[in-house]
Formats: C-alpha cells, structure tokens, sequence
C-alpha cells in the first residue's frame, strides 16, 4: 500500500483536518477561502510524511484563520441564505445532516449539486480574491475521493468516510456562503436563443480557443489588468458576455472522457507554454486549471450512475465556461508547443516519484505553493489517463514547473512578469 494511502498516515491528517472543520470559519472575513483543508490534502497527495512539517504548515495558517460565529439562525431551504457569509456555520451543519440522514448516498450528494432551480453545481467555483477560485470543486473532489478510500477500507484505523464527510460539507458550505449566481446566468442562457442562427457546425474546445484568441471583441476589455478576480470586466460587457455565450453554443462536448482530455490537454498547453520565449514564467490563474479539469473528472467518476446525462453535460459546460473565461482574463495568451522542447524540460524521462521527491525537498525547506503543489498532483493524474492520447506533455509540463517557478504572474500587479499575450 502506498504511503498516501495508509489508514495510519490519513489519520493523522484527519486530526488536523477535524481541529480545523471544528474552530475554523470556511470563508474568511475578507471573503478569502479557508485554505488548511485544500493546503492540508495537497501534503496527503505528494506524500508528505513529516509530521513536525505537516503541524508547522497547519498552525501557520491557522494563526491567521477566523473563528467560526455563530449563524443568526439555522438553514432550513439552503437556496434562501446563499451568498450571507453570516450563515456560514449554518450552512455546513445543514449539508452534513442532509447527508447523514441520507446515508452519504450518491443520489443525495446529485440531488444537492444538480436539484432545484438553481442548481448548486454553478456555485462551485465562485472565487473572486487570491485564493483558488475553484476551491469548493477541488474540496469536493477530494472528499469523494476520501470517501471513495473509505468505503473501500472501512476499518477502525482508516478514516476516509469520516473525513470525506467533514470535507464535503465544507465544499458545499463555501459554494453556498460564496454564491454569486454568474455561471449560473451564465450557463443558464438558451442554447439556441431566439432569433439566433443555428449552429451548423460544433468546434472542438481547442478549436473554439484558438477562434477566442484571435477575436477582437475580446481586445482591451481588460484594462486593469489580468486577473480572474475581473472577471466581471468580462461578464457586465454585454458584447463580450454575448461573444462568451455564443463560443459555449459551438463547443461539441462529449459526455465521455473525450471532452475531459480535450480540456486536460489546453489546460497543460496553457499552464506550460504561454510564456514569452526565453523568459519562462507562470500564470496564476492559468495553473490552476489541470486541479479543476482533474476535479471535474473526479465528480463524473465518483457519482457515475447517480449522474444523468443531464448533469454531466452541465458540468461539462461549466468546466469549459471557466477555462474560457480564465483565458480571456490572463489575457488570450499564445501557445507555443516549442517551448516544451527546449533544454529547460530535459528532465522529461525522469518520472514522477523523482519530481514529487524533489518537490517534497523544497516544501520541508519551506517553499512552495499550494497552486503550484495541486496543479503537479493533478498533472501527474491526467498523466495516468491520458498518457496515451498526450504523451509526455504531463510530464514535461510538471518538470517544467518543478525546475523554473519562482513565483506568479498574472495577477494584475504593477511590475510583473508578462506572458506572451494578446491585448
């Protein structure tokens, strides 16, 4: 059994995991997201087994974490409170109950994320500060994962249903306290509006972005700078609004993993060779985007059956709406296939356990990011599935990343370093 994987080693994050679920708010007052759940599961994936680290790491965020408060009252209909972080606390204790009186049922957790007029599937990534704009997807995926670990080695010294549980509280309780509502209106437009032309022809996603990149109703839309954090630069610009609109009608999308590997593949291009050649940097918001295409494949293997046609279409639309919109806010930036062949991703034919060996070297030196950390556990995922459509790309990109980040670029701060990008 690996080490990751041992009933003794989950449970000590689980500790931690629970200290945090019982003192800690999930969304701060800032509107920044708890990060201990997301930060403490990205140690469990590389496989960290320094306790003293682990603890270290944990009480430094926690040190600057708000308590939770007490919810003005309890929730009774969710869709009534969303976006009142004063019900926070509230929102939790309801989703964990509704489990527990469900039996943690598959039908139950797709009834939560896809039920009701305004399904709460488009609250998953609701992010508008620094911290991962998708946390309460990657949060979910996590606990279903967990989940999934404990059902299968349900004994005494594994707490896999226990954690998966805590956790899949929190990742509903933020998308329900962050609710903004955009993807859903978004999302929510007709297919085919009215009066529209009918689309003759659907484009692949890779297709549709290299169309997005070259459209000059996304030029200078941007003007405070890159930043998905603007996104409503993009979303209140009702020519823009209606271009994004119009691009989601032409994508084909399979219910399959075909559009999953489609979307895997941009999200490794983006991450990996946007940059200006000879001057290697990475995107923020752009590396996050392998965690929310492994994340939404996780979803759509973990509830499987319980999942209609319906639902996975809609979290397949979602997904796309997001790298979209995650494109046109780091500003459209060009993909050069060339800059993973050039002698700074040398490192292509030593695997994984070297990489996530010499990552584990840098985090007990205290440097890292939980961005950087999560995107190298997700390449390494996609790398298992799609290695055979993709090759080394996973593999290249993750080295790439391991060898040459120093920090982040485009956030929109004065002084950073620019990617090769379209204005």
């Amino acid at each position: 059994m690996s080490p990751t994987k041992s009933p003794g080693f989950l449970h000590f994050y689980g500790q931690l995991l629970a200290e945090s679920h019982s003192r800690f708010a999930i969304v701060q007052e800032d509107g920044e997201f708890n990060e201990i759940p997301l930060t403490l599961l990205t140690l469990y994936h590389l496989g960290i087994r320094d306790q003293a680290l682990v603890r270290r790491t944990y009480h430094a965020l926690a040190y600057t974490c708000s308590l939770w408060t007490l919810s003005p009252a309890p929730i009774t209909n969710e869709d009534l409170y969303r976006g009142r972080h004063s019900y926070q606390r509230a929102f939790v204790d309801y989703f964990a109950l509704t489990f527990l009186h469900n039996n943690f049922s598959k039908a139950c957790i797709r009834h939560l994320l896809f039920g009701g007029e305004r399904p709460l599937i488009y609250g998953l990534f609701p992010g508008r500060g620094l911290s991962m704009f998708g946390q309460p997807l990657v949060t979910l995926a996590d606990s279903l994962d967990l989940f999934n670990q404990g059902a299968h080695h349900n004994t005494p010294g594994n707490n896999g249903l226990f954690v998966g549980s805590l956790l899949m509280s929190e990742a509903l309780g933020q998308a329900a306290t962050s609710w903004t509502g955009d993807l859903f209106e978004l999302l929510s437009c007709p297919t085919t509006p009215s009066g529209a032309p009918a689309v003759s022809t659907l484009l692949s996603p890779e297709e549709v972005l290299d169309r997005v990149a070259f459209d000059g109703r996304f030029s200078g839309i941007m003007r405070a700078g890159p930043g998905f954090y603007r996104v409503d630069d993009v979303l209140k610009n009702p020519a823009v609004r209606g271009a994004v609109v119009g691009y989601l009608r032409r994508t084909e999308l399979r219910l399959d993993d075909g559009s999953i590997a489609d979307m895997a593949y941009l999200a490794a291009s983006l991450l990996a060779t946007t940059h200006v050649p000879g001057r290697v940097a990475f995107d923020y918001f752009l590396t996050q985007l392998p965690t929310y295409v492994w994340s939404a494949r996780v979803l759509m293997t973990r509830l499987g059956p319980a999942l209609s046609a319906g639902d996975r279409l809609a979290l397949l639309r979602m997904l796309w709406c997001v790298v979209l919109l995650t494109y046109v806010t780091q500003l459209r930036p060009r993909r050069n296939a060339d800059l993973l062949l050039a002698g700074d991703v040398a490192e292509e034919y030593r695997g994984w356990e070297e990489m996530f060996e010499e990552v584990r070297q840098q985090q007990a030196m205290g440097s890292g990011s939980v961005v950087f950390m999560r995107a190298l556990v997700s390449l390494r995922r996609l790398d298992r599935v799609f290695r055979g459509l993709h090759g080394h790309l996973y593999l290249k990109a993750g080295w790439k990343l391991v060898k040459s980040w120093e920090g982040w670029t485009g956030l929109g701060q004065a002084g950073e370093v620019t990617m090769n990008v379209r204005l």
